[in-house]
Order: structure tokens, then C-alpha cells, then sequence
């Protein structure tokens, strides 16, 4: 009975410092539970910052391209306005080319003329 008694105590003694251990551990587990809170707490708030920041860049960039879009449309109202000046600039060279070559016919015709059938206009 003896031998059984102190087989129960080392066997109770043993259960206790298992206790003893588990609770232990439970704690470290528990400590290290609120850490990993503390920092899962600690991320989200630096996430919401990293999308505050995110949101603003990403607005500075939008009107950055609505900026961009309406100089694009003014350069290409300028770029019409310029083609249609050009083109008015070369409808006149082609006139005033017209009417050179149309004097010098008449310039040409003249000389070509004996002066007696010359007939020249004077001014009144």
C-alpha cells in the first residue's frame, strides 16, 4: 500500500508540474495573443494611412490628367486654327501667283507690241 501511496504522490507531483508547465505556457500564449493584437492594430492603422495616401495621389493624378486632357483639346483648337490660317496664306500665294503670271503675260504682250499701239492710261 506504501509503494502504491508514494506511486499516487509522484504520479500527483508529476500532474502538477504539468499544470504548473500548461499554465505557464497558457500565459506566454496569451501574452503573445495580445502582442499579435497590438500589432494586427498597429498594421490596420498604418494601412489606412497607406489608402489615405493612396487616395490622394491617386486624386492629385486625376486632375493632373483632366489638366492634361484640356491642354490636349486647346492644342488641337490651336493646331486647326493654324491649319486654317495656313491654308487661307496659301490660297492667297497661289492668287498672288496667279496674278503675276498673268502680268508678266501682259508685260510680255506689251513689249512684243511696236510702241505706237501702246496705249497707256494717265492719270486724271
Amino acid at each position: 500500500m506504501e509503494k502504491t501511496r508514494k506511486k499516487e504522490e509522484s504520479q500527483l507531483k508529476s500532474i502538477r508540474s504539468d499544470v504548473n508547465r500548461l499554465e505557464k505556457k497558457k500565459e506566454s500564449l496569451n501574452r503573445d495573443k495580445g502582442d499579435l493584437e497590438n500589432d494586427i492594430r498597429s498594421l490596420k492603422g498604418d494601412l489606412n494611412k497607406l489608402e489615405s495616401k493612396k487616395n490622394k495621389i491617386e486624386s492629385r493624378i486625376n486632375s493632373q490628367l483632366g489638366k492634361i486632357e484640356d491642354e490636349k483639346s486647346k492644342i488641337e483648337i490651336e493646331k486647326e486654327r493654324i491649319k486654317r490660317e495656313r491654308d487661307k496664306i496659301e490660297s492667297e500665294k497661289d492668287s498672288l501667283r496667279k496674278d503675276r503670271e498673268r502680268l508678266d503675260s501682259e508685260i510680255r504682250k506689251l513689249k512684243s507690241l511696236p510702241k505706237h499701239q501702246i496705249k497707256t492710261k494717265r492719270p486724271s
